[in-house]
Order: C-alpha cells, then structure tokens, then sequence
C-alpha cells in the first residue's frame, strides 16, 4: 500500500459527493445543528477539528464474512477487491491549539470564502483522514497470542467550509434509501434517525454501492494481508493480541459490525453463523423494502 493507497486517501478528502456527506458529519457530531445563530456566528471564528479513521474491508459482503472466520480467513491469499471504510469519528485536540501551519491554512480557507461570500456565515473544518497501512509483519507468540511488527500510518488534512446546503440536510433530518445488493437479491435500506452513528453507517454504505454501481468514486483497491488478517482475528472474541494498536484496531473493526446492519442482513442471508455478529432486529426488517430478484 504506497502510492495508490495516498490517492484514495487524498480522492475520499477531496471528492465533493464525499466532502457534503463529511460535512453533515461534522455538523452532527459537534452539535451545529443545535445551536441558534448567535453561537453559529461564534464558533465560526475558532478552528474546528475533527480525525475520521479509515481502513480497509472486503467491497462485497460475501468475502467480508469469508475472511470472519479465524480458520478460514487468517491464511486466505486470494486477491481481493476492497474499499476504504470509516471505523472511527472523533473531534481532534478539543482542549489543545492547533498545530501553527493548521492555524494558517485554516485561516487563508476563510480568508477566501469570507471574500466570495461577504457576510455569510463561513464555519471552516479541519478534517484529518487517518489509515492504518500495511507492511506490517504479524507474529504468532507463546499461548496463542499475535502481535505485529513494522507498524505504519498515513494521514491527509482537508480544509473546508460548512454548506448551507449540509446544514439543510441536517435540518430535514431524513436519509435517502440505502440500495443494497447479495448477488441478486435486492432492497433498500432506510436509516433514521439522522446521527453521527448513521452518518458513518449511510457513508460506509455509499462507498460500498458505488463500486459495485459504476465505481464513479474509483475508491476500489486491492485489500491488504494486514487488513484480511485483522478481520480475520476480529471474529475471535477470545483472542488476545498484545499490540495496543492491534487491539484498538480489532476493536473498531468488531464495533462497526455490530452497529451496521448490512453485517446482520448479510449473515442471515448466507447462513452465515458467528457470535460477533448480531441477529436480525425488528428494527432492521422494519427499515428495509425489498425489490426482488432479479
């Protein structure tokens, strides 16, 4: 992961469709939303920061419950397609000051925006995309326990005002319909309410549908060893990873398959059993309208 894994990281900063969905996300989870205009105007002169953590998984859901399985999925080498996934959201440095070159960039964006647009409100975020990469060497150590070595990361800032238009959205307060797709089973899945949680989830998903719908985004990679043997050790609830890194990152991975509910649909579309993945809920049958087969 070199090169082509920095141009998905900079396409997911950079991308409009990707930066409005980014921006609702911002709004939810600093609460813009539910403040009055007074506020608004106040806090559009502080430096909003906010890290997304982004890793990779499996673009079909199939291969995603192949490599769940700690026998099956720890040594698969077959050449997957995978797409970036946000795992985590969290407001960056709340109680510290910027980095000074952050300050100066976030100051020119609303320099610039404040010249377009003259009396109009311009909230200006820092968004920090942040992936875990491979080259990482995973080592079985006594009693059962993995660790990795030669960890890396990469990161990418991205500056940019909060629309009216997100801030609309959010005021709406309704998704659009999530199409989703097993092989030729087809339906839709509707999300409420709007939060943060199904903001991640909606986002997820829309990365998800495009690759399989045209790839317009071009987000599509093949998936590290790394990643398939992260998931692969996520499945096992008892396995004990001394690598405090290792543990986040396997925490996060079990975390989203608790919260999504593409996990649970597809796992009882494929029969597919494992205790780290949740039943079907009423409340998910009760989201979903089914299209057919085709």
């Amino acid at each position: 992961m070199g090169p082509e894994s920095s141009k998905i990281l900079m396409d997911i900063a950079t991308t409009p469709l990707l930066r409005d969905h980014f921006a609702i996300l911002v709004i939810l989870k600093f609460g813009l939303h539910l403040l009055d205009a007074e506020s608004l105007e106040a806090i559009s002169y502080k430096p909003l920061a906010m890290g997304v953590y982004i890793q990779h998984e499996p673009a079909n859901i199939k291969d995603f419950l192949r490599l769940f399985e700690v026998s099956s999925g720890w040594r698969d080498t077959a050449p997957t397609m995978g797409i970036p996934q946000i795992v985590d959201v969290q407001i960056d440095m709340q109680d510290l000051p910027l980095h000074k070159d952050m300050i100066k960039t976030w100051t020119a964006c609303r320099e610039v925006e404040l010249a377009k647009r003259p009396g109009e409100l311009a909230i200006i975020v820092d968004v920090h995309y942040h992936q875990s990469m491979g080259g990482r060497t995973i080592t079985a150590g006594p009693r059962g326990n993995f660790d990795y070595i030669s960890a890396a990361s990469q990161s990418i800032h991205g500056f940019f005002k909060i629309s009216r238009r997100a801030f609309a959205i959010v005021k709406q307060g309704t998704y659009p319909p999530i199409p989703i797709s097993f092989e030729n089973f087809k339906f839709e899945l509707q999300l409420a309410p709007m939060n943060v949680e199904n903001q991640i989830e909606f986002i997820n998903a829309d990365i998800r549908w495009d690759i399989q719908n045209g790839n317009r985004l071009r987000l599509g990679t093949k998936l590290p060893e790394f990643e398939k043997q992260m998931i692969s050790l996520a499945s096992a609830s008892n396995t004990s990873i001394r690598h405090p890194e290792s543990v986040q990152f396997i925490n996060l991975i079990r975390k989203k398959v608790r919260s999504e509910s593409i996990y649970r649909m597809a796992a009882a579309y494929y029969e597919h059993e494992s205790e780290a993945i949740p039943k079907v809920s009423l409340k998910d049958l009760e989201g979903i309208r089914l299209l057919g087969r085709e």
